[in-house]
C-alpha cells in the first residue's frame, strides 16, 4: 500500500500550498506507524507527539491519512492528557499490522 504522497493543505490559500510543498508527508506517516508499532497498546495524539517527536500540526494530519487508508483505528478506549482532558487511543489496524510486517 502506497502512503498519500500530499500533505493537507487548503487549495485556496497560497501560503498553505507552499507549506504543504515543503512537508515529507510519507516521512511524517513511517514515524507515526512506526510508533504505533512500537507502542501496540497504542497512542494518543499527544503521546504521539511525544514518542515521535513531532508537533500536533505534523502528527495528526498523518494519523488521520493512515486512518482513511485503513491503517490505523481507534481501539475505543480513552487515556488522560497532560491537560487532563480524555483523548481517543489510536493503535495498528489488521490491516496496518499486516503492511508493517512486510
Amino acid at each position: 500500500m502506497e502512503l498519500v504522497a500530499d500533505a493537507p493543505h487548503q487549495k485556496h490559500s497560497e501560503t498553505s500550498v507552499k507549506s504543504a510543498q515543503r512537508v515529507d508527508f510519507p516521512r511524517n506517516q513511517r514515524l507515526v506507524l512506526d510508533a504505533m508499532i512500537i507502542f501496540p497498546g497504542g497512542l494518543t495524539d499527544e503521546q504521539g507527539c511525544w514518542k515521535t517527536g513531532m508537533t500536533g500540526d505534523s502528527y495528526r494530519p498523518a494519523r488521520i491519512a493512515l486512518s482513511k487508508l485503513g491503517l490505523i483505528q481507534e481501539t475505543g478506549d480513552k487515556r488522560p492528557t497532560k491537560a487532563k482532558r480524555m483523548a481517543a487511543v489510536h493503535t495498528l489496524s489488521m490491516l496496518g499490522k499486516l503492511e508493517a510486517g512486510r
